[in-house]
């Protein structure tokens, strides 16, 4: 079984990305709500039989849906904070751990190669369909 490893500075990285992404989805919510909330009652809406429970919609999505969205997209940046902080130690401790019961789960012996994870970057894993797969 091959090394496993997890970057601390990508983790970090993500769990700042998430961050980012939490107060984007705050600012976008916001913009449409009160952008949403000025169109009931006027006069560009008044063609539209819905505007009402589109208000009432966005309103309900602000205050309860995206409130807990954000709270477990900051969950998973907090918990990714703290793995990269601690996942060097612990991953010398997991790849070990792995490397020992791996066997376990193949009672005739493996009959395959390992497998090998890919380089992390993306250019340099297999193509698919004749595309390179890389972003």
């Amino acid at each position: 079984m091959g090394e496993f490893s997890i970057s601390p500075e990508i983790v970090q990285s993500g769990a700042e990305t998430l961050g980012a992404a939490s107060e984007e989805i705050y600012r976008a919510m916001n913009t449409l709500a009160e952008a949403s909330g000025k169109l009931e009652g006027t006069a560009e809406a008044g063609g539209f039989a819905g505007i009402a429970e589109c208000v009432q919609a966005v309103q309900l999505w602000e205050s309860d849906y995206i409130a807990v969205h954000r709270a477990d997209i900051e969950d998973a940046a907090l918990c990714a904070a703290v793995s990269a902080a601690s996942s060097e130690e612990v991953d010398t401790y997991v790849s070990s751990m792995f490397s020992e019961y791996a066997d376990s789960y193949f009672p005739e012996g493996r009959t395959t190669p390992a497998p090998e994870r890919p380089a992390p970057d993306p250019s340099t894993q297999m193509p698919r369909g004749g595309e390179s797969v890389a972003v």
